[in-house]
């Protein structure tokens, strides 16, 4: 069936100049820059208001890492308080 309709893409110069013709007007109305950075805003701050995921209790240590534990070791060699943490509020 792939092979069939490459073969007509092939042979078919108005149906391959109809199929751009019709990609290109769709890639400028829905896949500009603004509408995808639209979308990008819209997932990050999902994942920003979302609930900490619930993990499995006997998943391994290096599947619950956050990667603030290298963070913190960095902040405490530098003598600062790790901005996360409770203790050091609106410090970031």
């Amino acid at each position: 069936m792939l092979r069939l309709a490459l073969r007509r893409l092939t042979e078919d110069a108005g149906l391959r100049a109809r199929l751009g013709s019709a990609a290109r007007h769709y890639w400028e109305a829905e896949g500009t820059i603004a509408l995808m950075a639209r979308d990008y805003e819209g997932v990050l701050e999902a994942a920003r208001i979302a609930a900490d995921p619930a993990l499995p209790a006997r998943w391994p240590a290096h599947l619950r890492a956050d990667g603030t534990a290298a963070a913190r070791r960095l902040a405490a060699d530098m003598g600062v308080a790790f901005p996360l943490d409770a203790a050091s509020p609106g410090t970031l």
